[in-house]
């Protein structure tokens, strides 16, 4: 009875205050305190730092940590949970058990550190409001700063931290608050990227912290933002100091890359530096990091201005870059754009095609590099097609021995070629110490060759084309169902096959694509005056084309001018001549080259007088354009899809772009916006094309075009549509399911209830749940979905982010996964509004592309 009136949190005693007290702190409080340190030492154990980038203060790791983390903070929120319950004595607005407020805080920040930033948000504000007077208080502010950093609402971060700092000489805040204070604001400014802001705090915290590990991390960090800012020299020292503190391996590796990257010419000598990069290509321990050594080596050329080494170096980096997509990425791209500063277009090509295959899209620049990788593209694939044509008809006019002479030339040459890479390859495997030095001639070289199948453009462009008209999608079997090809403007009529033509009756019709067969290379050629027509309408297309590239595409006229000038010359009367004759005029006129521009002036006028162009050239003030598009617009309009059915879709949303700004027919704007709206489709994929449509249909919904645009989303979404609605929380609207991220959601599985044990399946999930979301309230339960098929659901989860990190943390779980046979189970995440939709419907498929498509493509 004593015990049990001791307990009592009723009344506000001595004795009772003291027992709480004690109990509190030195029980479930304790315990709960311990847990969360161990959460922190596992987090640090598994927090991988990027190092291409300028790293955090504190590494609070990413989503797929947390996993391994969440038994032991949702046990810290247990005991600290315990602790109010059971031990809080609060009497006329006061707290007298001194635990409390510290349970309430490491409460929140185990929530931070399972990135439930909302949550851990409010818990530190009730922290600051309710216990104003404890020292606690002042943690609670830091830490709600560093929750608005994480949020990335850096307004309200920023004046937590002020309000602090202004306390700092009047108030008595502790000193561990004082020490992490300039960390926090360095943190908040390096988020941000605003890197001159946080020199001065990260300074402050190297003064203040005495922490060994902690300081040199700082220094790092310090040395990142110098180098970042230009002040080269201060990096170098700074790095210089890193090294001398015997940091980690992988923080010293990059310290000395880094000191090689800020390497400046002008003050010294690279010998030392280049001989200390080169003992590291040696040292086994680095044979992940070749790659960053080439680079670093690269950096320190192309300072000196030796471009040729540098680019050499850079090949290598490429080359040897196996596990570190981003450095690949930097390697390519630094050499890329080499390339294109030297107008050495078809090898900048194959670099930028090389870096967007594994560029992150959040990259600076990410749009105008894409953009750049497409137009490149174009013009290899023109460069291309004049180059095999060129050759085809050169053969031609070959005999039949001195062809069949060339063409086993060329397959003995390919047959070496294939014979020096299988020997590189046992090389390499036989030394694996310079990876990056055996792999530099597979994929570094700039060989264009005479021969069209040699020329790696060829390859690397195609690689591109597949991914403007798939998207990048991962090799499995259906990886065309993601997104349906794309449409043509008018459907084609399937062509009758004549049986006596077909390839089928007739063996040696096949085409063969043997690169050790002479009728590869020999069956294309134009042998006939039919065949040599149509590989030169192939060419005088091609050679238009790089005159448009060069010009729109690439602001090089020196070979926009080349291109236009040979296409006139060998095909003068091709359809394209005039277009081609008034391009070459504005050039010129701009160029200020009199002559030039007379000549191109005088021929229009004289070949084409009753065109616009000559209007144009005749009365300078005659607005081509206006004109044109006003009075003539119908004659625009089928000009403009007479360009599109020729696929030149760049220049399809360049003149559609004109007419839609000049033209003042209201009916014709529709047409030329849903033409445009093809033609983007064409170059970047069906997910334009079904927004812009959509966005066609809102605009114009009484235009002529309606029906069609309508009848072209329903295809490409497959569903019935009429306009766009609106989204309700940004998601997209797919057929009878609407997205909403807030409302609460449901993890799904779908199981075969004839071949595997249900029971045995709630068991595991069960387990798993008790493990790492112990504190969450999920309930497993089960219905019968149809004969065969059971669908198991746990929730309820919060928002749609939270069901989605379920689904990531469980996917890779072996216990729960590893006996059971993936073709049996269908896996995916509901809300509660389409849960009842989905189970009225039945129709998995149909979910489940709503699902793929939604999900996975919101930021989180």
């Amino acid at each position: 009875m004593v015990v049990l009136f001791s307990c009592s949190t009723k009344k506000n005693s001595f004795t009772r205050r003291v027992y709480h007290n004690l109990t509190s702190h030195y029980n479930v409080y304790w315990n709960g305190d311990q847990s969360l340190k161990e959460g922190i030492a596992t987090l640090q154990k598994n927090a991988k730092d990027n190092y291409s980038k300028v790293l955090p203060v504190f590494n609070y790791g990413a989503k797929e940590n947390i996993s391994a983390i969440s038994p032991a903070m949702d046990r810290t929120i247990e005991k600290a949970t315990l602790t109010i319950n059971r031990h809080s004595m609060f009497f006329n607005k006061k707290e007298y058990v001194r635990w409390i407020d510290d349970a309430y805080f490491i409460t929140a920040k185990a929530r931070f550190y399972k990135q439930d930033y909302l949550m851990a948000r409010r818990t530190f504000d009730y922290v600051i409001k309710n216990y104003p007077k404890s020292n606690v208080k002042w943690d609670a502010m830091l830490w709600e700063a560093c929750t608005y950093n994480q949020l990335k609402e850096y307004e309200k971060a920023s004046g937590l931290l002020e309000n602090i700092q202004s306390k700092v000489d009047k108030e008595n805040i502790p000193g561990r608050v004082i020490k992490l204070l300039p960390l926090i604001y360095a943190e908040h400014y390096l988020y941000q990227q605003n890197y001159k802001s946080s020199i001065v705090y990260l300074q402050r915290g190297i003064e203040l912290n005495t922490n060994r590990q902690l300081v040199t991390r700082l220094k790092f960090i310090l040395a990142q933002v110098y180098q970042q800012t230009g002040n080269n020299k201060a990096a170098s020292e700074l790095y210089l100091q890193v090294i001398r503190r015997n940091p980690p391996y992988e923080m010293a590796f990059n310290s000395r890359i880094n000191l090689a990257k800020t390497f400046d010419n002008t003050s010294g000598s690279s010998k030392d530096l280049v001989k200390a990069l080169n003992k590291m290509l040696k040292d086994s321990k680095n044979k992940d990091f070749l790659d960053q050594i080439y680079f670093a080596l690269a950096e320190i050329s192309l300072k000196e201005k030796n471009d040729t080494l540098g680019i050499s170096y850079l090949k290598k980096s490429v080359a040897a870059s196996m596990q570190n997509n981003y450095q690949k990425a930097i390697s390519a791209l630094r050499l890329a754009d080499l390339y294109f500063e030297k107008s050495k277009y078809e090898p900048a090509q194959m670099y930028y095609d090389t870096c967007m295959q594994v560029l992150p899209q959040d990259f600076p620049d990410y749009s105008k590099i894409e953009s750049r990788t497409n137009t490149l593209t174009d013009l290899v694939k023109n460069l291309s097609v004049v180059q095999l044509e060129d050759s085809l008809q050169h053969l031609a006019t070959l005999s039949e021995a001195e062809r069949n002479k060339i063409i086993d030339g060329i397959i003995e040459n390919y047959t070496k070629e294939e014979q020096r890479k299988q020997e590189e390859e046992k090389e390499r495997s036989l030394n694996m110490g310079d990876i990056g030095q055996l792999k530099t001639n597979q994929t570094g070289g700039d060989k264009s060759g005479g021969w069209y199948f040699y020329n790696p453009q060829a390859i690397s462009f195609g690689f591109t084309e597949f991914i403007k008209k798939w998207g990048r999608r991962k090799l499995e079997d259906n990886w065309r169902l993601s997104n349906k090809r794309m449409v043509e403007i008018e459907p084609t009529a399937e062509k009758e096959i004549n049986p006596s033509d077909s390839t089928t009756q007739d063996s040696t019709k096949k085409l063969s694509t043997d690169p050790k067969n002479t009728q590869t290379y020999a069956q294309n050629i134009p042998l006939t005056q039919e065949k040599i027509d149509v590989s030169n309408a192939k060419i005088s297309e091609a050679l238009f084309n790089l005159g448009n590239i060069y010009l729109d595409g690439l602001q090089d006229t020196t070979r926009s001018l080349h291109s236009f000038e040979s296409y006139l010359e060998r095909f003068p009367a091709d359809k394209n001549v005039l277009q081609a004759n008034y391009t070459l005029y504005r050039v010129y006129t701009k160029k200020n080259d009199l002559p030039q521009c007379n000549f191109y002036k005088q021929k229009i006028l004289t070949l084409f007088p009753e065109s616009d162009y000559a209007k144009i050239i005749a009365d300078p003030d005659y607005n081509l354009e206006l004109l044109a598009m006003q009075n003539k617009a119908e004659a625009r309009y089928a000009e403009v899809y007479n360009e599109f059915k020729s696929e030149h879709y760049n220049l399809v949303v360049i003149y559609c772009n004109d007419a839609i700004a000049f033209i003042s027919d209201k009916n014709l704007v529709p047409k030329f916006e849903t033409l445009r709206a093809l033609a983007l489709g064409k170059i970047a994929g069906n997910d334009t094309l079904v927004s812009e449509l959509r966005r066609i249909n809102t605009k114009y919904p009484e235009s002529e075009t309606f029906a069609f645009t309508k009848g072209m989303l329903s295809y490409l979404t497959g569903k019935e549509e009429t306009a766009p609605k609106k989204e309700e929380t940004g998601g997209n609207i797919q057929g009878i399911y609407n997205f909403n991220s807030e409302v609460g959601h449901f993890y799904i599985l779908l199981v075969n209830n004839e071949k595997i044990n249900v029971n045995v399946l709630k068991i595991r999930l069960s387990d798993f749940i008790t493990k790492n979301y112990s504190i969450d309230n999920l309930m497993v339960k089960s219905v019968i979905l149809d004969n065969s098929t059971e669908m198991i659901s746990v929730g309820t989860f919060l928002n749609a982010e939270k069901a989605m990190d379920f689904f990531n943390n469980i996917a890779s779980n072996e216990y729960v996964f590893s006996k059971l046979d993936k073709n049996e189970i269908t896996l995916f995440a509901i809300s509660a509004e389409n849960y009842p939709v989905f189970y009225k419907n039945k129709d998995v498929k149909l979910y489940l592309k709503f699902f793929n498509k939604i999900y996975f493509s919101k930021p989180k």
